[in-house]
């Protein structure tokens, strides 16, 4: 049986890093994340997929929390020490079956920009309820599977500040400030630098 490797997606916070699985209907087998290797194996209609990945320093795998439809297998790891990591796997290759996520990126200083304004800040990834992650303790039996709740409780997460409300017609103001701001020079038309850096980490 000719074994394919799966489509894996990644974005990063300091705290945390961002992993997707874009198989759909994809039939876990093995998946564990033991320090800094990463690991699944699954079937799909008769097809074997496999990815063993050394990544670029050491993950929290007991606490990893994750999500599975069946487009994708989402999953949020702690990192083992909380920095940036300039990419994913341990050794400086391109890999053409791991990609950036840009939809879940952004850049280091972007980041920074949000835990002190209070918005975004923690490690949070954009666009995602962590309300419907399950836990993963050690990833044996897979609990939490199928986006059922998993015991993980929002109020875990330091989200930044809780008084951090602000009022709608300030929001607009603040936006029509940043569409004033001049564009760094190098940067294209409609791409920002954090697109331009998460390219840069695709290609790393």
């Amino acid at each position: 049986m000719t074994v394919k490797h799966p489509l894996i997606l990644w974005a990063q916070r300091s705290p945390h890093v961002y992993l997707a699985i874009e198989v759909e209907d994809l039939k876990i087998e093995q998946m564990t994340v033991h320090e800094d290797t990463f690991k699944i194996k699954g079937t799909k209609n008769g097809e074997a997929y496999e990815a063993d990945i050394q990544l670029y320093a050491k993950l929290k795998g007991e606490e990893s929390r994750q999500i599975a439809t069946d487009r994708r297998i989402e999953l949020v790891i702690p990192k083992e020490t909380t920095e940036w990591w300039p990419r994913l796997l341990k050794e400086k290759t391109k890999v053409q079956w791991i990609k950036v996520d840009f939809d879940k990126w952004k850049d280091e200083d972007e980041e920074n920009e949000e835990a002190d304004t209070g918005f975004g800040g923690g490690g949070g990834f954009d666009g995602m309820d962590f309300s419907q992650f399950g836990g993963m303790p050690g990833m044996g039996g897979m609990p939490g599977m199928g986006g059922k709740p998993g015991g993980f409780n929002m109020n875990d997460l330091d989200m930044g500040d809780d008084d951090g409300d602000m009022d709608g017609d300030e929001d607009d103001e603040d936006i029509a400030e940043l569409e004033d701001i001049e564009k760094p020079e190098g940067t294209k038309t409609g791409e920002s630098p954090a697109s331009e850096n998460a390219a840069a980490a695709e290609k790393a």
